[in-house]
């Protein structure tokens, strides 16, 4: 059952107003529309509404679609038609001389080594087989079988036959108990929103109706970050678009900063001219700055971090770029700011002519 079926069966009323009084009948508690598989071991799914006169509150309806309610409980207690009474088995012709015996027949010439006085003739046995037999059939052992037919004798017997006979109807096993039916599984049921048919579990949907059908917006959790640890975010992605966002060099800026690396090795051997060397630079851009090249001694920056004081650097060395930006960030705040960080040396190798 839908809106559209609904507002197909009722032409005085449209799909919203068909979906609107379901619910309504769905937030009081009437009806509840599910998805549950069909049984017999087959898995397609199929779509159901469950509807009560009474208005139900959410634990019924839970109870309810798990099997536990009165409605589940009403059809296990359905009239079932008895199974047809067996008919008597027919019994077994004479077993032929020399035939393997019954464990019954056995077990009844077996008496007198468990009491003389209990010897059977074969004629005897052939007649008590059924009734031992029957013995068996509810379980009973063959010691179990002896010590019934065997204890408690009188002082005189006249008729082991007689006796055996007595003591076999008189003392049969009663059947034993069948095990109980194993009562079906509950169906595999998911409730879903009447409105919008988003699925969920009961204790999702109060009402029947999902969280956004309600109105309600989520709750925000309490591993949220704060207001504090935002900005915070927001304010290194904003230094990082800053100051690692650079054009990409082309080969003649690479050889230009390997021309300076030859000529500061050849004077100064004792130095070295660190490529991109991260420095924290206070007058350029958020206090970041990465040089094409910098130049200090020798293991000068060994155990520092991403980024490093300028305080020991002899030289920076920035080499022109063919973008936009180069005359405002290579010409002016680089060298405002490298001198502000009192770095002796400023080597801008410009390439414009």
């Amino acid at each position: 059952m839908d809106a559209k079926t609904l507002a197909k069966s009722l032409p005085a009323y449209g799909q919203q107003a068909v979906r609107t009084a379901l619910n309504a009948l769905s937030a009081v508690g009437h009806l509840r529309r599910v998805r549950e598989t069909i049984g017999g071991g087959r898995t397609q799914r199929v779509f159901r509404t469950y509807f009560s006169r009474t208005a139900r509150e959410d634990a019924w309806w839970a109870r309810f679609l798990a099997g536990s309610e009165a409605g589940d409980g009403a059809r296990k207690g359905a009239y079932e038609k008895p199974a047809a009474m067996a008919p008597p088995a027919p019994q077994a012709p004479p077993a032929p001389k020399g035939a393997p015996r019954s464990a019954a027949y056995q077990a009844l010439a077996a008496l007198g080594c468990a009491n003389p006085r209990m010897t059977l003739s074969a004629a005897e046995c052939a007649a008590l087989e059924s009734l031992a037999a029957e013995w068996f059939a509810r379980g009973a052992t063959p010691a179990h079988f002896a010590a019934a037919l065997t204890a408690g004798l009188p002082p005189e017997i006249h008729s082991p036959g007689a006796l055996a006979r007595s003591r076999l109807r008189a003392k049969l096993p009663p059947e034993p108990a069948a095990p109980p039916a194993a009562e079906p599984p509950p169906p595999r049921r998911l409730v879903e929103c009447t409105n919008c048919g988003r699925p969920g579990r009961p204790e999702n949907l109060p009402g029947g109706l999902c969280r956004a059908c309600r109105g309600e917006l989520p709750a925000r959790g309490p591993g949220g970050p704060t207001a504090v640890e935002i900005h915070a975010h927001v304010a290194r992605l904003r230094a990082v678009n800053d100051t690692q966002v650079k054009p990409v060099p082309d080969g003649d800026h690479d050889e230009i900063i390997m021309w300076v690396q030859e000529q500061c090795m050849q004077h100064r051997p004792d130095v070295r001219l660190y490529r991109e060397r991260r420095l924290k630079v206070e007058g350029y851009r958020r206090g970041r700055a990465i040089p094409d090249g910098a130049l200090a001694p020798r293991r000068h920056f060994t155990g520092h971090g991403e980024w490093s004081d300028p305080d020991g650097v002899l030289m920076v060395v920035e080499v022109t770029s063919h973008d936009s930006d180069t005359d405002r960030r290579d010409r002016r705040e680089k060298r405002d700011a490298y001198a502000g960080a009192e770095i002796p040396v400023y080597l801008l190798v410009d390439r414009e002519p």
